[in-house]
C-alpha cells in the first residue's frame, strides 16, 4: 500500500543491499521503514518489519473470512466429500498456486492445470 507520498517504500538495488545488509535491516526492524530491493528497472522483493507482516497477515485473514462467509451463503457450492476426493486424486495440484480467497469466491473447486 503506498504511503502518503505514493511510495511503497525506500528503494535499494539488491547489489547495494548485499554490500551492507545490517543498516537497511535495522532501519526496517527498528525505524519502521519499508525497503524495496530492486533489480535493474523493477522491484524484486520487499523487506518489511515483523509488525507490518503481522498486519498484512491479519488483513489477509480478514479478507479470507469475509470470502468464506460470503461463499457459504451462495448456492451451488461444492460438497466437502467431493472436494476431499478430488484433493486425494490429484494430490492437491488443483489448489496449488491459488489463494483461498480465489478458491472460495469462485464457489467451485478449481480444476487441475
Amino acid at each position: 500500500m503506498p504511503d502518503a507520498h505514493g511510495s511503497l517504500g525506500v528503494e535499494m538495488s539488491i547489489a547495494k543491499f548485499r554490500n551492507d545488509m545490517a543498516t537497511p535491516i535495522n532501519k526496517v526492524a527498528f525505524g519502521g521503514e519499508r525497503l524495496i530491493l530492486t533489480r535493474p528497472r523493477e522491484g524484486a522483493v520487499a523487506l518489511v518489519s515483523v509488525e507490518d507482516l503481522a498486519l498484512l497477515e491479519a488483513l489477509e485473514d480478514e479478507a479470507d473470512l469475509k470470502a468464506a462467509l460470503k461463499a457459504r451463503k451462495e448456492k451451488g457450492g461444492v460438497p466437502w466429500e467431493k472436494t476431499k476426493a478430488q484433493l486425494a486424486a490429484d494430490g492437491g495440484k488443483s489448489l496449488r498456486g491459488k489463494s483461498w480467497h480465489t478458491v472460495l469466491s469462485s464457489n467451485r473447486l478449481p480444476t487441475a492445470n
